[in-house]
């Protein structure tokens, strides 16, 4: 994609329906498209504004969330797209709740695409249940409407058949969207990436149902060498596990993950300071969830990008959904030593970096293994390894290596009070988002001293 098409396109669209507002109407025009009634509680709405300016447009209130059954929450996004009868409709509805990657220019990305560095050589995965047997033919029509680069997808089903189960056509729609949504992201960050689909046939749900095959889904590209980046856009509560040691009997997979060198990137949840329960509603209390919780992954919250005619007209704002807390299960890693004065707890805090989560923190995973991707190209095409420890090093240097602050907001949701978003690091944000053009290359430049 050449930076000139990008900007004129941006210059053209970059209009004030980049607010949260006005994204959250178009987010409603496409679920009318799709012909999804989605129910929103009156206490949704009420809890994803507490704590947040009223000095903004995009401050409105969050994208709602409706589940199709008690065990797994889709964002709306993902059901109004994967609620598209045919690729053409999915397409045409994921421009409606999108509109034109605004992220492209306000996290930076065109300076690295001026000289070449598109993701190019590298190759990035999301792990998903089921999927979308026709990813390609959407998002050849996404990228038609807006002039983007051929995508190449590639489907894996390295677990058998993923045929969508009787009964399940609603769970495996909501999979559907999540697929389409996971490609067009990283897409729009790493236009040259090699894309992969990697299904399998059991829907993740609360607790481990669906985990394990989602474990040999990873296995399978560790030991094939596939990709370089792997994401997850899917988030359980951890104490929707019969124990803590059910959880951590998953980590052998992440594990693996890391002794190939393979960052692994994980949604933070979409349920703010809470989390989704097992009998549906969530939580009364603070939880995090799993696999974000785990330290062996690097955690995506989600945030507010403030964009009017072409241009930031504030820094970030964390949003209300974004998943965030101390996890119940996992103690504070050693790379977090450095902030236990902040965290005050003995256990390990999430999420590690925010990117834009208007959709949900499944829209800031793929944006930050775009991000990755773009990374790696920058690393011949090596992959990275493991991350965390790096970020935690890279993080109190803030601008002068592409990491911004985010200091306003919060994640309370549905009358539990969450955390506040603080000037460097906080439980919420960690350190923050990106100048992708700085610290693109600076983390490199830190992984490999």
């Amino acid at each position: 994609m050449s930076d000139h098409s990008t900007e004129g396109r941006a210059r053209s669209r970059s209009r004030s329906f980049f607010s949260l507002k006005s994204r959250r109407s178009r987010l409603v025009a496409g679920i009318a498209a799709a012909g999804l009634a989605l129910a929103v509680p009156a206490a949704a709405a009420q809890a994803s504004t507490q704590g947040t300016s009223s000095g903004s447009a995009s401050h409105a209130a969050a994208p709602s969330t409706h589940w199709p059954n008690p065990y797994h929450k889709f964002s709306q996004a993902a059901l109004a797209v994967g609620h598209g009868k045919t690729p053409a409709d999915r397409a045409r509805i994921m421009a409606q709740v999108t509109d034109f990657p605004v992220e492209v220019p306000a996290y930076n990305v065109q300076p690295l695409w001026k000289k070449g560095i598109d993701g190019s050589g590298t190759s990035i995965a999301t792990i998903v249940s089921f999927g979308d047997p026709n990813i390609q033919a959407v998002i050849d029509a996404y990228d038609k409407t807006y002039g983007l680069p051929k995508a190449h997808v590639t489907i894996l089903t390295p677990d058998g058949d993923v045929t969508c189960p009787p009964k399940q056509a609603s769970t495996c729609a909501g999979w559907k969207g999540e697929t389409d949504l996971d490609i067009e992201m990283y897409h729009t960050i790493a236009p040259g990436a090699h894309l992969y689909v990697v299904a399998t046939p059991v829907a993740e749900t609360l607790g481990i149902h669906g985990f394990p095959e989602m474990m040999k889904a990873i296995d399978y590209l560790i030991k094939h060498k596939t990709v370089q980046v792997i994401s997850m856009s899917l988030a359980a509560t951890e104490e929707t596990f019969k124990s803590g040691d059910e959880i951590k009997s998953l980590d052998p997979t992440f594990e693996r993950a890391k002794a190939a060198g393979i960052p692994i990137v994980t949604s933070s949840g979409d349920s703010g300071a809470t989390g989704p329960h097992r009998g549906g509603g969530v939580y009364k209390h603070r939880v995090t969830q799993w696999p974000a919780s785990d330290p062996l992954v690097t955690a995506a919250g989600g945030t507010v990008i403030h964009w009017s005619d072409g241009h930031r007209t504030a820094p970030d704002s964390l949003i209300n959904l974004s998943g965030g807390g101390l996890s119940h299960v996992f103690a504070r890693p050693t790379w977090q030593d450095s902030v236990k004065d902040i965290t005050k707890s003995d256990m390990r805090s999430l999420p590690d970096i925010t990117m834009e989560g208007v959709r949900g923190t499944s829209q800031s995973a793929p944006l930050f293994a775009g991000l990755l991707s773009l990374a790696t190209q920058i690393n011949g095409g090596k992959p990275l390894g493991y991350l965390n420890p790096t970020l935690y090093k890279m993080g109190p240097q803030g601008k002068k290596v592409g990491i911004i602050d985010v200091t306003d907001g919060n994640n309370d949701w549905m009358g539990v009070r969450g955390y506040d978003a603080k000037k460097g690091f906080d439980i919420p944000t960690a350190y923050g988002t990106f100048d992708a053009a700085v610290f693109v290359p600076a983390l490199v430049k830190a992984l490999n001293q």
